[in-house]
């Protein structure tokens, strides 16, 4: 920065005060312009999001004088749905549930800064970290999902949480309709909620298939290979297999790569768990539970998740 000159053509002392002023006044309007910013680009998206599939993104809050309705006159609050449920008010439950359910069981969540799931997968050496889940990807590597399929196996290392007690005690009371989870940790079914009272949005490790044929696959037979696959690797991960991989083309490395991965008794295809990765559907039941589900339900509670992250 160029110092301003005095009409004698000394150069004037700067004023740090007035710079500090400037600088948290250009601070200011910043601020200003990114929440401006983000609440617009929220906005387009929701409207781009309704056009396309007709469904709001953010459902209108109801006014508090019809919310007041809702529970006799009284303050909506997690209190008045107690009450109401100690007295039997409600006797068809919809419960929406996301990683925030399972945080407390050690397992994380995808998107948090620092602790999520995404930000922890270095070792894999992966091009994005959504790799791990992309379906083209598996098909050229699916090293990394064998090993991280083997930490992250239900039952293996994670137990239910109090979230999850809370589900099975509404299912043994008869009061629970349907789970609609985005997890597939599998804790709701170690809670012991039925599968027929589960929707598991992205799949599931409790089924397996071949990927190209779809014949269905024994998963405790995915996950007996996927440890031999991975522990096969890690006998190979020294650094003379390193230098060896790296004189090898691209073609050769990707083979290496598939070396001993779990394969369909049925055609030799790739085999892993039904886990919905990107480039598939979510499973049929997802919408017709939906559809059939919701205008039945007394009470939706949603719990561990905001409802705000879009299908890719």
């Amino acid at each position: 920065m160029s110092e301003e000159k005095n009409s004698d053509g000394a150069e004037a002392p700067i004023d740090h005060a007035q710079v500090l002023d400037a600088c948290a006044d250009f601070d200011a309007k910043w601020k200003a312009f990114q929440q401006r910013f983000g609440e617009a680009l929220n906005k387009g998206l929701a409207n781009l999001f309704q056009g396309l599939t007709g469904v709001s993104m953010t459902p209108p809050e109801l006014p508090e004088e019809e919310q007041r309705m809702v529970f006799d006159g009284e303050t909506p609050s997690l209190e008045q749905i107690g009450k109401k449920l100690a007295q039997g008010k409600y006797k068809n439950i919809v419960v929406c549930v996301g990683a925030g359910l399972s945080t407390s069981a050690g397992i994380p969540d995808f998107r948090t800064p620092g602790s999520g799931l995404y930000d922890n997968l270095q070792r894999f050496d992966l091009p994005t970290p959504q790799s791990i889940f992309d379906l083209d990807y598996y098909r050229t590597n699916p090293l990394p999902f064998a090993m991280l399929s083997r930490e992250i196996w239900p039952g293996e290392r994670y137990r239910p949480t109090p979230g999850h007690a809370f589900l099975r005690m509404l299912h043994d009371k008869g009061l629970l309709l349907r789970v609609f989870t985005q997890n597939i940790d599998g804790l709701e079914r170690l809670a012991g909620v039925l599968p027929e009272k589960l929707v598991e949005c992205h799949g599931t490790f409790a089924s397996a298939s071949c990927i190209d044929c779809r014949h269905p696959a024994d998963p405790r037979d995915y996950l007996e290979q996927a440890t031999a696959y991975a522990a096969m690797h890690d006998h190979t991960s020294s650094s003379s297999s390193a230098a060896a991989a790296a004189a090898m083309s691209e073609e050769e490395r990707e083979a290496e790569a598939r070396r001993g991965a779990p394969r369909c008794k049925q055609c030799g295809g790739l085999i892993k768990p039904d886990i919905v990765f990107f480039g598939e559907d979510l499973p049929p039941a997802f919408a017709e539970r939906r559809m059939e589900d919701m205008p039945r339900a007394d009470l939706l509670l949603v719990m561990g998740t905001r409802c705000c992250i879009l299908q890719s």
